[in-house]
């Protein structure tokens, strides 16, 4: 495989194989989340670009404050309201009948947190990337966070890309306990999240130029994401090629085959 080339012992940018890196504004936010769930605070909105490592920060925040009295339940990825509401309700213990509206959704979902509550356990509630139509996001947000009010000890913890942090799928600003937003990485915390990776992939060199490194960080719009697509690539490439270190102008070709965003595209 290509990676022997270069010592490795699997594709260093895998995330699921990836270990977590703490660089400094995901430990922050770490933190954060473990506080806002420690305190049972009724609501959190985490906000970066994609591909910032929202996800990973929450897997993160969550193996930190896992604990036997807290139930945690995820609603991530394309869906309706309806659907989110009622996954969340499924992963408490909540049994759904046929009846599929959507007081129905909200019903079971609060069943299955009354019941948690009984059994003394605190619930953690997370809802990422749910495809709603515009403006309807932060109504389901807002909703849940009534929920939790309502309920207590219960914690909503919503993740939206960073455009949406000023608009108006924000619902009730007032409301929110904590606003975290994820920023992009510098210069020197995307060179350290690559060696990092490379490191625990078993290669201890350094096998980007520092040209190439520059580069990388400025067409990964300084995202994990983006640095796990475009590393991956140029280490593919450059292993094909026999090249003992991967050079900036490879790491520009391999751009072009990337969806980059349009403020880090490369001229033509």
């Amino acid at each position: 495989m290509w990676y022997r080339h270069w010592g490795m012992e699997r594709d260093p940018f895998q995330d699921l194989a990836a270990p977590y890196v703490p660089l400094p504004g995901h430990e922050e936010a770490v933190a954060r989340l473990v506080h806002v769930i420690d305190a049972s605070e009724p609501l959190a909105f985490l906000t970066g670009a994609a591909g910032a490592g929202k996800t990973r920060v929450i897997l993160q925040a969550l193996e930190e404050a896992r604990r036997p009295s807290r139930r945690f339940a995820w609603a991530a990825g394309f869906m309706s309201e309806q659907s989110a509401v009622l996954g969340l309700a499924r992963k408490l213990g909540g049994r759904p009948t046929d009846d599929l509206s959507e007081g129905h959704a909200w019903q079971t979902l609060r069943q299955a947190i009354r019941v948690c509550r009984i059994q003394g356990a605190a619930v953690i509630l997370i809802v990422e990337g749910c495809d709603l139509p515009e403006g309807s996001q932060g109504a389901l947000w807002q909703r849940l966070a009534n929920l939790a009010a309502d309920l207590g000890q219960v914690t909503v913890v919503a993740v939206g890309d960073e455009e949406c942090e000023a608009g108006e799928d924000l619902g009730d600003r007032r409301a929110w306990s904590l606003t975290i937003n994820l920023p992009r990485l510098t210069a020197s915390e995307a060179a350290r999240y690559l060696e990092q990776r490379l490191a625990a992939a078993g290669c201890r060199d350094s096998v980007f130029t520092p040209r190439a490194l520059s580069r990388l960080h400025l067409l990964s719009g300084g995202t994990p994401r983006g640095l796990n697509r475009l590393g991956s690539l140029g280490l593919i490439a450059a292993a094909a090629r026999r090249l003992e270190a991967v050079p900036s102008e490879l790491i520009d070709d391999v751009s072009r085959e990337c969806r980059l965003p349009l403020a880090f595209a490369l001229p033509s």
